[in-house]
């Protein structure tokens, strides 16, 4: 428990950090805003580029673990979109990141942590698969179905509108760092030791930018602001996402107990800080730091859970 907690406390800090830098105006929101862009048109697809490159394609490729953990994460995605679009009544642009905050776990900076203190190295494999099922396959999702709803008042044409989105999809630096990964991957081609250097650097700084960045976002605002309805995003994140690719893995041949519980763990994180800097870009950017710092305080008993679970 003191080792979850020793991962957990830097985020935590760091966050607060943001929040005392606004609230103290040592740093304004525009610079607030400033470098959420940054981390999300730089640094992250780096990341992804730097993570992806440096596996064997074949490594980062085990199907039951695809299987298990994709199918976690659309049910997890489609439960949110039927919650707050259809039940709630949410625009799709909101309802859309709400979901990608329900399927989307903070695999990089909290669940590689905890997974590599369990099982090691081997972690990075479950780190790259997950990337791949995030970037391949919930954020286009998301943000296509947040495109859609932005373009549906519009009086272009149902062809213009599936264009457009599609462009979006395909110009968002997220997707083309996880193409560039995968063909750097797949060829096996080395980009040299400086730019190795380079991206080594900057995907340093990615996730400690992201986590001041919701902490300044937060500042002005209380836990209120997540909305009455923040537990049901929680409860789809922590507990009906990891159940869901526990079941999975039942009906899938050859699972070993590493690959379940690296599966089960991984999907009980609290969502990916990118989930609050989309919703700042998507007009509900408090609210979604407040889900975000919300559902990272109620992890320490998901994650306990999954520990009394799978003892090491």
């Amino acid at each position: 428990m003191n080792q979850i907690f020793n991962i957990i406390a830097p985020i935590l800090i760091l966050i607060g950090l943001g929040f005392v830098c606004v609230r103290y105006e040592w740093l304004k929101r525009e610079h607030i805003q400033g470098m959420g862009v940054f981390v999300l048109k730089v640094a992250l697809p780096l990341l992804i580029v730097n993570a992806l490159m440096q596996k064997d394609f074949a490594e980062i490729w085990q199907t039951q673990y695809l299987i298990a953990y994709g199918i976690g994460s659309l049910v997890a995605a489609f439960t949110a979109l039927w919650l707050y679009h259809i039940r709630l009544q949410e625009a799709l642009p909101q309802a859309a990141i709400m979901a990608m905050g329900a399927s989307m776990s903070n695999t990089g900076f909290i669940g590689y942590g905890v997974l590599s203190m369990l099982i090691g190295p081997q972690a990075a494999v479950y780190f790259s698969m997950n990337l791949l099922i995030e970037n391949l396959l919930i954020i286009p999702l998301v943000l296509t179905l947040a495109e859609w709803g932005k373009q549906q008042n519009s009086t272009a044409s149902m062809s213009k509108i599936a264009l457009q989105t599609f462009k979006s999809v395909i110009k968002n630096p997220l997707v083309i760092g996880l193409v560039i990964g995968l063909l750097l991957s797949g060829f096996k081609i080395s980009v040299g030791a400086p730019i190795e250097r380079v991206l080594n650097l900057i995907s340093m700084c990615a996730s400690p930018i992201a986590l001041l960045v919701i902490g300044g976002s937060l500042a002005g605002t209380s836990i209120q602001a997540a909305g009455k309805h923040a537990l049901f995003i929680s409860a789809i994140k922590l507990v009906l996402m990891p159940a869901t690719v526990w079941l999975v893995f039942q009906f899938l041949p050859n699972v070993s107990a590493e690959m379940e519980m690296a599966g089960v763990l991984l999907a009980s994180i609290s969502m990916a800080t990118v989930f609050s800097l989309f919703g700042q870009q998507y007009g509900i950017g408090p609210r979604s730091a407040a889900v975000l710092l919300l559902t990272t305080l109620m992890m320490f008993v998901s994650l306990s859970v999954v520990l009394i679970l799978y003892p090491s």
